[in-house]
């Protein structure tokens, strides 16, 4: 079986070290472990467009930087009768504000962009004909992913499930640029950094599954990886 992961940094093993577990705990080496075929297209740093446009750009035999090191390359050599699974670790809508939104208040820009990003994904699925795996990692899903697409396998907030009480929903945790920017109220900016705080506080009070106060560690993948076999067996 084929799989594909895309996304930010969620999906990407950890080569540089401590605090973050071993490259081997992720997701990509143990579903390697139990013997498919995984290739990697994630990003550290990238948003939500760059993983889908990385992903097409990879299926079409296109060169494609290394998820984690900008001087190295990757291109899909071998040809494949197809992609079974494709595996998208969500990230926040915001990251592509600058480039796609700048100047909308930002309560809007998510609604335009989610449409965007979404619609991007429904073109891809029916393009390659995969099933689709979608985790809400670094931000949660929005609920207007399912005008769109009916994926296979859904975690809408992972980081949630993790830590086993709602986080706030946010879409700009480390999209601070658009906060920056954007014209919303002192007020609305304030309000929205406080859920920040809220977010990573609690991340940081969760070292055991957050090594690094961001990234789930060796529990949260091998827990996901268990979940993702029993779909993919069936």
């Amino acid at each position: 079986m084929n799989i594909l992961l895309t996304g930010c940094s969620f999906g990407v093993p950890n080569y540089f070290g401590p605090p973050g577990p071993p490259p081997e705990h992720h997701i990509e080496f143990l579903l390697k472990e139990l013997g498919y075929n995984v290739y990697n297209c994630s990003l550290n740093g990238g948003s939500n467009l760059d993983a889908l446009d990385r992903l097409e750009k990879y299926l079409q035999g296109d060169l494609i930087r290394h998820p984690a090191y900008t001087d190295k390359f990757l291109k899909l050599e071998t040809h494949l009768s197809c992609i079974d699974w494709v595996i998208w670790f969500h990230t926040e809508i915001l990251r592509d504000y600058i480039r796609h939104s700048k100047g909308i208040y930002l309560d809007q820009a998510i609604d335009n962009l989610s449409n965007l990003i979404y619609s991007k994904m429904l073109y891809l699925k029916n393009k390659f004909q995969f099933k689709l795996a979608i985790i809400g990692g670094c931000s949660p899903i929005r609920k207007n992913l399912y005008k769109y697409v009916q994926p296979e396998f859904v975690i809408e907030d992972w980081k949630s499930d993790i830590v086993g009480i709602k986080l706030p929903e946010v879409q700009s945790l480390y999209a601070l640029s658009a906060i920056e920017i954007s014209p919303d109220s002192l007020e609305y900016k304030n309000n929205l950094l406080s859920k920040h705080k809220i977010i990573l506080d609690k991340l940081q009070d969760s070292k055991h599954f957050f090594p690094d106060n961001i990234h789930p560690g060796t529990i949260p993948h091998a827990d996901l990886v268990s979940k993702i076999d029993k779909v993919f067996k069936n």
